[in-house]
């Protein structure tokens, strides 16, 4: 039953408010809800800015395709499937809906947009990456879409049909800032570097052994990634670096004043295409004052909505629950307090690159 309360006695969670500034109050605390009841495995979850409607899809065994699922949250959670696809994601102003479409059953992912409830799909007749790697993103503006494969990384307009590739390099996890100027990535053999998209300038920020993850908060004034087992947090302005705690990942919260640190807990569920690491889910603010310990049984994707306000966790086998995160009582997305000394060792990268060449989309396959 969707929106229902009860929770099954196998998981059931815990939340604990850790309050670390002396003298500050306790956090207001949330009941997560199950609003949704999947028995499969919902991978790749997307949810809209505003939180009302979210899409994941389902692995369908007959078709060999994933199902595109698409609920529209209310007082009751509708669910609609709509098309074939993977890797859903919605334009900046929730209007719009990009996916990889598996609709043509030969195997290869095609970048599809749609309407934000999946229908009225328009094929943009350009072969996708895997999503298991590189899915394509929207730009922050919403008018072109990133696209990254084995010959390059392109912007592809979401009207017209024409592409422009920015680099020949096949950038990694890669994540916009919000001005849309930059894009910052990992390197192969580990660092993190962020390309100047109309230039194809790159600069490195750090040649460390790992760098996973990386992503841009709201504001532009950071940029968190992984680095030995550790979230990092680098302010954009000052070089300055701070770990914040253990994670595999990390998502901004709070228009960037806050974070979740996302670690394995050792265990394991089977989905549909082989096991997955059950993870567990802390929450603190960026200037470290408040924390939010939340144990979370079988969590295996977690994402925000309504300006990282409303998280969302999905629990194979069970649903898709969800629950207000708390404010943040004068918090600032630039308190950040570095716990590391100034990286002054930013290399300047050695770069070859196209000269922004513009490239159709028949040209763009021959060359794949």
């Amino acid at each position: 039953m969707s929106g229902e309360r009860i929770l099954k006695p196998f998981l059931r969670i815990t939340i604990l408010a850790l309050t670390v500034a002396l003298g500050s109050s306790a956090l207001a605390q949330d009941t997560p809800q199950r609003i949704h009841r999947e028995k499969e495995q919902m991978r790749s979850p997307a949810v809209s800015p505003d939180g009302a409607t979210l899409v994941y899809s389902v692995w369908e065994e007959k078709r060999y395709a994933h199902k595109l699922r698409v609920l529209s949250i209310g007082k009751r959670v509708k669910a609609s499937d709509n098309g074939w696809g993977v890797g859903a994601a919605f334009s900046p102003d929730g209007s719009q809906l990009l996916y990889l479409s598996e609709a043509k059953g030969d195997g290869k992912y095609w970048i599809t947009v749609a309407s934000a409830d999946g229908k009225s799909p328009r094929d943009l007749r350009f072969e996708g990456s895997n999503p298991e790697g590189n899915p394509p993103s929207w730009s922050p503006s919403g008018q072109e879409i990133l696209l990254i494969n084995p010959a390059g990384t392109y912007l592809i307009p979401v009207v017209g049909a024409e592409g422009r590739r920015i680099t020949v390099k096949t950038l990694g996890n890669a994540s916009w800032s919000p001005d849309g100027k930059q894009i910052v990535y990992e390197l192969k053999g580990g660092g993190i570097s962020t390309l100047t998209v109309e230039s194809g300038d790159i600069d490195g920020i750090t040649r460390s052994r790992v760098g996973l993850s990386a992503n841009w908060s709201p504001s532009g004034q950071h940029i968190a990634w992984i680095e030995d087992d550790e979230a990092v947090v680098f302010d954009v302005k000052s070089g300055k670096r701070t770990k914040v705690g253990p994670a595999i990942r990390v998502v901004w919260t709070h228009e960037g004043g806050g974070l979740l640190l996302l670690t394995e807990t050792g265990g394991f569920t089977e989905g549909a295409t082989g096991p997955i690491p059950d993870l567990a889910v802390q929450w603190t603010s960026l200037n470290g004052t408040e924390k939010l310990a939340i144990e979370l049984p079988k969590v295996h994707a977690v994402i925000t909505g309504e300006n990282g306000r409303t998280l969302f966790f999905t629990v194979t086998g069970d649903g898709l629950y969800r629950m207000k995160l708390p404010a943040l009582p004068g918090a600032q997305e630039g308190a950040v307090t570095p716990t590391e000394p100034v990286d002054k060792t930013k290399p300047k990268l050695p770069m070859k690159r196209p000269g922004n060449r513009k490239i159709d989309a028949d040209t763009l396959k021959a060359i794949q």
